[in-house]
This record gives C-alpha cells, sequence and structure tokens, in this order.
C-alpha cells in the first residue's frame, strides 16, 4: 500500500495492531473474519481530528475534522470530494489485488 501512496502522490498514514491488522480508534461494523483469512481495510480518518502534522501531509488546518460534515446533515452528495473517493477506489482496488494473488 505504501508504495502505491507514493507511486501517487499520496499522503499515507499506516498503523498496525496484532497481526499485522490496521488499527484506528474507531471502526465501522464488520464481521469477524477467521483467524486464517488475510483482511485490509483502509480509512479516511473523515471524523478524525486533524494534527499538526497531519496539517502539514494533508493540507487544513489542525485541531479540526478531517471532514466536518461527515454523518452530519451537511454530509450530501454535494459534499463528496470525488478525487479522494477515485483514489480510495484505486488503493481498494491494489489491495484486492494483492490479497488475491
Amino acid at each position: 500500500m505504501r508504495s502505491f501512496a507514493l507511486a501517487q502522490g499520496l499522503g499515507i498514514l499506516l498503523t498496525a495492531g496484532a497481526g499485522g491488522a490496521a488499527v484506528g480508534q474507531k471502526a465501522e461494523p464488520t464481521a469477524r473474519a477467521p483467524a486464517s483469512s488475510q483482511v485490509a481495510g483502509l480509512i479516511t480518518g473523515a471524523d478524525d481530528i486533524k494534527s499538526p502534522s497531519s496539517e502539514r501531509l494533508f493540507e487544513g488546518s489542525a485541531n479540526r475534522p478531517f471532514d466536518a460534515c461527515y454523518h452530519k446533515a451537511c454530509d450530501t452528495l454535494g459534499n463528496v470530494d470525488f478525487r479522494m473517493l477515485g483514489q480510495m477506489a484505486d488503493a481498494d482496488a491494489v489491495v484486492a489485488v494483492r490479497l488475491a494473488g
């Protein structure tokens, strides 16, 4: 994933938990995968608060959410970041292909 992001000129933060699983402060509900399964996930961190170092990496203002409208009434198709949507779709495809072997 890191090589894909760098090739695309994207900012990326990678974290790993037990067994190499990506972790974050929050997670969308998902089904548990068997221990033998490979799993991967991508998150934009839309409702996370941007740190000063994230401000430099991703632009915008520190101490504010990455997306102030995330899961709120103002979260409509009118404020979709289609550039980000495309980047995440491409990244999802790369991850799926790599997991498929």
